[in-house]
């Protein structure tokens, strides 16, 4: 095959997209190993589908005027896409700081087997709080953190 036959790549925005949603790839790999369970075929094919649709999503953005950095907007719709499509979804479990002190560490919501408590959403969250005596007020102190499971 003569050199001018071989496809070559220009680097534009989507080949960075592509390499930022593949180092998101690596870094989620230590904490998910289940994610390197999917064949590498499938994994490059969505990643190149997801570097096109966040360039839909998000090529005219400014991002010197943006609330968010380019590296900050790639890399968490790059972590949503990929672990939803990995089967590991999203949740909402809810702490507040120990004996109510800032500078203690956060304990978490559990359930009767002292497994921490999940929410779909944080709307679910504090419904279910206000149901247990909760009021807007107890809220302001709490903590939602997205969990991915």
């Amino acid at each position: 095959m003569a050199y001018s036959d071989i496809q070559k790549t220009e680097f534009n925005r989507v080949t960075e997209n592509l390499i930022e949603i593949t180092w998101t790839y690596v870094n989620l790999l230590e904490e998910f190993p289940r994610l390197d369970e999917q064949d590498s075929m499938s994994w490059k094919q969505m990643f190149v589908a997801w570097a096109n649709e966040f360039e839909e999503l998000y090529g005219h953005t400014n991002w010197i005027e943006s609330e968010k950095t380019y590296p900050e907007a790639v890399e968490e719709f790059a972590k949503e896409k990929i672990l939803q499509w990995a089967g590991i979804r999203k949740y909402i479990c809810v702490g507040k700081h120990i004996e109510g002190i800032t500078l203690n560490p956060y304990e978490w919501l559990l359930e009767k087997g002292q497994d921490v408590k999940l929410f779909e959403s944080e709307a679910e969250a504090k419904i279910y709080l206000k149901t247990n005596g909760y009021t807007d007020e107890d809220m302001e102190f709490l903590k939602f953190e997205e969990v991915w499971h």
